[in-house]
């Protein structure tokens, strides 16, 4: 049973109780012995990933809820050069800018938009996700526009292999408008282009309309789409009980 499902480390210790993703088909989360088992293994939350992109019956009545459209963009050849240039955040603690464009990168975020999820969880899981960036852990790059202390935005862009990958991405919410997200997107491309990459990939919401529009806009295409669905174990919320 344990492999039907796997621990998530990192979303465990953001959130304080244990979060797991599903590994088996999503069909089997309807026996009755599920439940039992992810509650006896000590799992809160799990994570349930399916090809489908709108809400499934089965998985309704298995008490799991849709809370994602996720779309994965990706684009070929990539731009040399930026339309402006973009700065290096400094290596080590973000500070209160590069935070709160974090915090702007995951309003339409699924932790964001469960409303089981709380505010606390949200803002823990994308702190980490900013500080471990800046601290080049797992981003190889943090790239802002404006200045270092009062950033107007950024973006965070890792290489894995053949293929570049934007992480985190945003602009501040009165610096929109402008074009600075386009500008962004193609300082990550250069970035990837300069070390010898000529594809980038990145993952948003179906529910974020501009950041598709904005990829769109920047040449990239929809290369597959899952339905993203939160299973919450017990009763009540799990940092209630």
């Amino acid at each position: 049973m344990a492999a039907l499902f796997e621990e998530l480390p990192w979303d465990t210790a953001c959130f304080g109780f244990k979060v797991a993703v599903w590994k088996g088909p999503p069909t089997a989360l309807g026996g009755a012995s599920i439940p039992s088992a992810l509650r006896a293994a000590g799992v809160r939350l799990l994570y349930v990933f399916t090809e489908a992109t709108g809400p499934d019956v089965e998985l309704k009545t298995a008490g799991a809820v849709w809370v994602d459209d996720k779309v994965l963009f990706a684009k070929a050849g990539l731009a040399e050069r930026p339309p402006w240039e973009a700065l290096p955040a400094p290596v080590g603690d973000p500070g209160e800018g590069l935070r709160s464009l974090a915090f702007e990168s995951g309003r339409h975020s699924r932790f964001r938009t469960d409303p089981r999820m709380p505010e606390a969880c949200f803002r823990a899981l994308y702190e980490a996700w900013i500080v471990r960036s800046c601290r080049r852990e797992i981003a190889d790059e943090v790239l802002i526009s404006g200045p270092v202390a009062d950033p107007e935005g950024m973006v965070t862009v890792q290489a894995e292999q053949a293929v570049a990958r934007i992480g985190l991405i945003a602009v501040r919410p009165d610096a929109q408008g402008r074009g600075l997200g386009r500008g962004l997107v193609f300082a990550a491309e250069a970035w990837a282009k300069a070390r010898g990459l000529d594809r980038m990939e990145v993952a948003t919401q179906g529910a974020n309309v501009a950041a598709c529009a904005l990829y769109a806009r920047c040449g990239y295409e929809v290369v597959r789409r899952q339905g993203v669905y939160h299973l919450w174990i017990d009763s009540e919320a799990p940092w209630q009980t």
